[in-house]
């Protein structure tokens, strides 16, 4: 059993709930182009549940118990268990981050773990007693440090850090037995004679009464054993040479870069360090859709040479990096998001994100212990074009196949495209709110019988309780509105009610009316807010709250979600007490408060996101909470007992 997998999810999972201390040293081995890093600072973590306390809690128990039967082996098994218990025993240093890497080289991917070595005689002699058999044959000594390698496990180790690294090479792997090698002699086989079955050459002397199986003639180097094996050897001796060689750049520090010293990392992490962090080279994520659309068929069409030819498109997000930090503060859990842009990108969010809160929308949303949530977006559509044509000029002037004449078009169609005419019709916010239940007719197809007992469709008209949705937005020319509207009424798709419109949602029977009014366009199923409140809107007391506004105000985009509402809404709309699903909605609505999440409008060389998950207890350590919410569901609704 390969337990590579095993074993890495192992110590990703104890080592982020074991203790740690400050110090990042391990951060001088990883390469400054690395595109994807996270890291764990246990110091931290250990200070909010340490390793001892969670062994305390019960589907802990229940996870070591099953892992250490996960070992084939008497040693893989004392290996493991003395692992989950004591790793220190093993050698390893459980005062220091723990950090785990990618790297693209030469069309391989490799995965690497950093730890720190604590005692370096016992993690030889750990390691030799877990790898038994295989460890001497497998094991290179390079005087600074020991290498050992078997089948897709690789371990390298130093006084100072230990290295487990895995490689991802399908392509390699996928197309080699497939393609005949350039100095194969074909003429050297010898000629198979034909038959009177047509045209195609089979074995003569195989055909026989007893057994008249045409048998397979592929020449298809792949299907000999003996060419394969040594094809696979090939490639082993290959792959196990450039894993070795990337051991040693790695564990002897001879990249030409460090992300200890990347400018962007560092501000990135700051001063006060996340619990986890998570790094990312923006345009390795970008370049990896493209390759999997690549895979995925699309080489050699249309698709993929329009793809290639407009490559610059990924260019623009050169310089691009994604940083994510995650804190488990007191009563919440914390995450914060940073997108840092190169100069162009810059400016153009610079430009799409100066626009301010429209205050009317706030008159038709109800808030209060009513409120489910929200979603909130604020960007100036105009200036979103106007810099969105200078970067889409940068793009057609660096396409070799087309450029110029590209450019050219973009300026006539310029002259087709008025951005003050779209920028009036609709500014670019958006307010989606839902406000709580409330009984709503609903128009629906039931199904009966006539007075002649013939079986029939009828259409009528039901009362039920449905959440009230409305969706807000602001807009300025209302003539140009007003053509939509028309279009809408000639068609038929909607119908005038007074002063406002009406539309039915195909299948669902749901009305939804829309209504106009200076300046704020209006989508609702409650007919209620068109027809009683548009002229004022919801009295000041019962609208969103100052929290709620002052998030809209000083971000470009707002997400809330009341947990207990929605989810007291949802347990008693027609679940039993004794419903097992209506006792799951109970403890989150317990538990957990609300999900906020917010963008700032800022930018200077980045875009700052804040993500907040908040518990209902603000006196206790999130983590803590969140473990003891998982050991009551695994007690009281997955079958657990207690060990």
């Amino acid at each position: 059993m390969n337990l590579s997998i095993n074993y890495f999810r192992t110590i990703i999972f104890l080592f982020c709930f074991s203790q740690t201390a400050k110090a990042q040293s391990l951060i001088q081995y990883i390469p400054g182009d690395a595109p994807v890093v996270m890291s764990f600072n246990f110091d931290q973590l250990n200070k909010k549940v340490s390793l001892d306390e969670l062994k305390q809690f019960d589907f802990y128990k229940a996870m070591l118990k099953e892992l250490r039967q996960e070992g084939e082996t008497v040693a893989e098994k004392e290996f493991m268990n003395k692992f989950m218990d004591t790793p220190s025993a093993l050698g390893y240093d459980m005062l220091q981050p723990m950090h785990f890497f990618m790297q693209e080289e030469d069309g391989v991917t490799y995965f690497t773990i950093l730890m720190k070595m604590g005692d370096r005689a016992k993690y030889e002699t750990g390691l030799k007693d877990f790898k038994t058999n295989n460890y001497e044959g497998n094991l290179k000594d390079f005087g600074n440090f020991k290498y050992w390698s078997h089948n897709d496990e690789t371990f390298a180790w130093s006084d100072e850090v230990i290295i487990n690294v895995w490689a991802v090479d399908d392509a390699q792997y996928s197309g080699f037995l497939d393609t005949t090698p350039d100095d194969f002699n074909w003429e050297e086989m010898e000629p198979i004679e034909e038959t009177e079955y047509g045209d195609f050459p089979v074995e003569e002397e195989i055909m026989t009464e007893e057994n008249d199986t045409m048998p397979s003639t592929s020449n298809d180097l792949g299907n000999d054993p003996g060419i394969e094996d040594t094809v696979n050897n090939y490639l082993d001796a290959d792959r196990n040479a450039d894993m070795e060689n990337y051991v040693k750049k790695i564990i002897n520090k001879e990249s030409s870069s460090f992300l200890s010293s990347h400018p962007t990392y560092q501000s990135a992490v700051g001063e006060t360090r996340s619990d986890v962090h998570f790094w990312m080279d923006y345009i390795y994520f970008l370049n990896a859709m493209k390759d999997e659309n690549a895979v995925n068929g699309i080489i050699g069409s249309d698709a993929a040479m329009l793809m290639e030819r407009f490559n610059h498109v990924i260019d623009i997000f050169s310089y691009t990096h994604l940083s994510m930090g995650l804190n488990f503060q007191d009563g919440k859990m914390a995450i914060r998001s940073e997108m840092f842009v190169n100069k162009d990108m810059e400016q153009f969010y610079k430009n799409a994100m100066d626009a301010k809160l429209n205050k009317k929308l706030l008159r038709y949303v109800e808030g209060g212990d009513k409120l489910f949530g929200y979603y909130f977006l604020n960007f100036n559509i105009k200036k979103s074009i106007d810099e969105g044509k200078v970067l889409m000029h940068k793009i057609l002037k660096a396409t070799p196949e087309y450029g110029l004449m590209a450019d050219d078009a973009m300026k006539i169609l310029g002259i087709f495209i008025d951005e003050d005419a779209i920028g009036d019709l609709m500014k670019g916010d958006l307010l989606l709110a839902v406000s709580g239940m409330k009984m709503m007719e609903v128009n629906e197809t039931i199904y009966d019988y006539d007075d002649d007992f013939n079986f029939i469709q009828k259409d009528t008209i039901v009362v039920k309780k449905q959440p009230i949705v409305t969706m807000l937005a602001s807009y300025g020319n209302e003539k140009d509105i007003m053509k939509f509207v028309d279009l809408g009424l000639h068609s038929k798709v909607i119908e005038k009610e007074g002063d406002h419109y009406k539309m039915t949602i195909p299948d669902m029977g749901t009305n939804v009316y829309m209504a106009m009014k200076k300046g704020v366009m209006v989508f609702t199923n409650d007919k209620n807010l068109v027809t009683h409140k548009l002229e004022r809107g919801y009295k000041k007391k019962e609208r969103l709250g100052k929290k709620h506004r002052k998030l809209m105000c000083k971000n470009s985009m707002a997400f809330y979600f009341d947990i207990p509402n929605t989810l007291y809404a949802i347990s008693g709309d027609g679940s039993s007490p004794g419903d097992p699903i209506t006792g799951y909605l109970d403890m989150f609505a317990r538990q957990f408060n609300n999900l906020e999440m917010t963008s700032s409008k800022t930018v200077e060389n980045s875009l700052k996101s804040q993500f907040n998950f908040n518990f209902t207890n603000k006196g206790t350590n999130s983590l803590e909470q969140f473990f003891n919410f998982v050991n009551d569901l695994y007690i009281e609704f997955l079958g657990g007992a207690r060990i």
